[in-house]
Formats: structure tokens, C-alpha cells, sequence
């Protein structure tokens, strides 16, 4: 959240952690990751360069899903524990191995509690 303390100060509130960030430093990967219509979030890739993976509240009600496949990842990810195959759960899903492959290291990070924010940046 931005918030304005003067004109020519303007601070970013993470609402995870309730701390300021530094505004030149994450403000980039703000615009970067994120689309925009109308100056408003529509959908959030939250690690471009390594995955895939979107966060859009028209798929899945927003939770993390595979772009262009929109299948969630942590529903891959727990297909994919119970069978240990991504060839067969792509299969099932019809979708390419390389998606099942991404999310489940995705939901990997998710679960090792390093924050999105350790990958991003």
C-alpha cells in the first residue's frame, strides 16, 4: 500500500509484515510483475523470470495458477506428491510436463516459508 506522508514523501506499507519498504528499491518489481487496467492490479507474476505462475482473481478466486493453463499450483503439486510422475499428471490435466514441473517447485517455496520476496529479489 502507498501511502503519502508529505508531497515528497511517499512510503510503501508491505501489508504482510506491516514495514515500510524501501520505494526505489521494490517500486520496479512492482511494475514489472505486475498488469495494470485502469491504474488497477488485475493480475501479479510473482517470480517472472523463474516461473510461469499468476496470480489473477478471474482464475481460481486468486490463488497461484499456471498462466495460460490455469490450473491452481497447489492442486499440481499435491497431484504430484501423491503420484511423483509429472509426465502422468500432465497427462491427466492436459497440460505439459514442464507446468506440473513448475508448480510444484512454486507451492516448494511456498511451503519452505523463504517468502516470495527472497526469490524476487
Amino acid at each position: 500500500m502507498e501511502t503519502v506522508e508529505t508531497e515528497q514523501e511517499k512510503r510503501i506499507l508491505n501489508l504482510m509484515n506491516d514495514n515500510f519498504e524501501m520505494g526505489p528499491i521494490i517500486e520496479p518489481s512492482l511494475f514489472s510483475s505486475i498488469l495494470y487496467a485502469d491504474d488497477l492490479a488485475y493480475r501479479w507474476h510473482p517470480i517472472p523470470d523463474l516461473f510461469r505462475v499468476v496470480l489473477d482473481p478471474m482464475y481460481s478466486f486468486g490463488r497461484p495458477v499456471i498462466e495460460h493453463a490455469w490450473v491452481p499450483t497447489d492442486t499440481l503439486s499435491t497431484a504430484f506428491d501423491a503420484d511423483h510422475s509429472a509426465t502422468s499428471i500432465a497427462d491427466d490435466f492436459n497440460i505439459d510436463q514442464e507446468a506440473v514441473e513448475q508448480a510444484v517447485a512454486f507451492e516448494e517455496i511456498l511451503r519452505r516459508g523463504a517468502g516470495l520476496e527472497d526469490q524476487i529479489g
